[in-house]
């Protein structure tokens, strides 16, 4: 280990003089005679022992930090980071949501695979309510809803995901919450789908099975009632996912609005004695331009 030493100054009394002098015209003036300093060495042994004993005495007082000291030697200087233990407990912080990681791509490879399920389910003969339950009741469908209910669909990385298709965005951002959303609702929304994903011909398709769903005396009947009609495994599976929601996102289970959403940054003390907070509302709109609506 290299020897340590530190230089200090010790005072040297200035020499007395017996009397005035005076320079003649011309010459320079004499130096007044000032205190001066002479240097010694401190043993190292002392200095190593001094040095220790503030270094623990610092690991004592703080914790959980890193701080950097300045070490010289005969030998050179030393960067040294030495260990300090935080003096408090963490401040703990509130997370609200827990969704997943937006993949748009994705998105839309789930979104196309439950529309041609779909499809398939609401060609077959029968009562609208029937058909949307037989939908309901396909992996590929209760794929495609559960995945989107567990999207951030009012952050800005999803719309900037979509911002080519506005229309898109509008129906995509509704069917989060489909758990709560009225079957002809769903049928609305998954007619939008099809026109912006599959064309006018498959949407023609789901607009029809749209107007015949509409038309039935339980249309405003919740999904989340419906599926208590479905078979046990599948209403399990849809159960399941509202349970996760409770606590991933307690508002895509039990919305006040579908086009509003509250966030917070919520910091406490471990013993929740003192507490701040930064709340918002993000409220989401579709605004549509018509020019001469009132032109005869």
């Amino acid at each position: 280990m290299a020897a340590f030493a530190v230089s200090m100054q010790a005072p040297v009394s200035a020499p007395s003089r017996a009397g005035p002098h005076y320079a003649l015209r011309g010459a320079a003036a004499p130096t007044a005679p000032e205190s001066g300093y002479t240097t010694s060495t401190v043993g190292v042994a002392a200095l190593s022992a001094a040095a220790a004993s503030m270094l623990q005495a610092g690991r004592k007082s703080k914790a959980g930090r890193t701080q950097k000291v300045l070490l010289k030697s005969r030998g050179g200087e030393a960067m040294e980071t030495i260990p300090v233990m935080p003096s408090s407990p963490a401040t703990t912080e509130i997370n609200y949501y827990k969704l997943d990681e937006l993949d748009a791509p994705k998105i839309i490879t789930s979104m196309k695979s439950a529309l041609k399920a779909m499809q398939g389910k609401i060609a077959v003969e029968g009562p609208s309510e029937d058909k949307l339950g037989a939908a309901l009741c396909d992996e590929e469908v209760m794929s495609a809803l559960v995945s989107l209910s567990r999207l951030p669909v009012f952050s800005k990385e999803f719309g900037l995901a979509f911002k080519d298709d506005l229309d898109l965005l509008h129906a995509l951002k509704q069917i989060k919450y489909f758990w709560n959303l009225p079957q002809s609702q769903i049928a609305i929304l998954m007619s939008q789908l099809a026109k912006q994903l599959e064309g006018p011909e498959v949407a023609a398709e789901f607009e029809a099975f749209t107007q015949e769903l509409c038309q039935s005396a339980s249309h405003l009947v919740t999904i989340k009632e419906v599926s208590k009609k479905l078979p046990a495994e599948v209403h399990a599976k849809y159960m399941e996912n509202a349970a996760y929601l409770e606590d991933a996102d307690s508002h895509a289970v039990y919305p006040t609005s579908i086009y509003r959403q509250c966030d917070a940054l919520t910091l406490a003390t471990p013993d929740a004695a003192t507490i701040e907070s930064v709340m918002s509302t993000t409220i989401t709109t579709t605004i549509k331009i018509a020019r001469n609506v009132l032109d005869p």
